[in-house]
């Protein structure tokens, strides 16, 4: 009976484990998500301005050739903003994978437990019949 008990409260333990790993796999996957929906705006943004980004200040004329250098290094950022946006995606998406592999192998042990625990109690339960 009381091997039931510590196996109930395994499949307990595991069960909270498994439903904190879900979500925290859900909250990761909200952030991948906006970063991937802020990476599209921002090449939805660079394509319709021919690859350039236009902040309202440089959309103010400048005297001829006085904002070349403030564009180059506004596209510089720009790129380094979308570089690191990948990069982010790219770490949450392993993050999210690797979530997901022990959220498996947490049902699975989950599951085993569970079949474990039934056998048991139905042999328990027979030599008490």
């Amino acid at each position: 009976m009381d091997e039931i008990k510590v196996k109930d409260r395994a499949c307990c333990v595991l069960g909270k484990e498994l439903g904190v790993q879900a979500g925290h796999t859900q909250r990761l996957q909200l952030q991948k998500e906006a970063v991937d929906e802020q990476l599209a705006q921002i090449r939805s943004r660079e394509a319709g301005a021919g690859g350039h980004l236009h902040s309202p200040k440089r959309d103010a004329p400048y005297p001829s050739g006085a904002g070349d250098t403030s564009e180059s290094l506004e596209q510089q950022l720009d790129e380094k903003d979308a570089r690191r946006f990948q990069l982010k995606i790219a770490e949450l998406s392993a993050i999210i994978r690797k979530l997901e592999d022990r959220n498996a192998l947490l049902s699975e042990e989950r599951n085993e437990l569970v079949s474990r625990s039934d056998v048991f109690q139905s042999q328990v339960s027979c030599c008490y019949k």
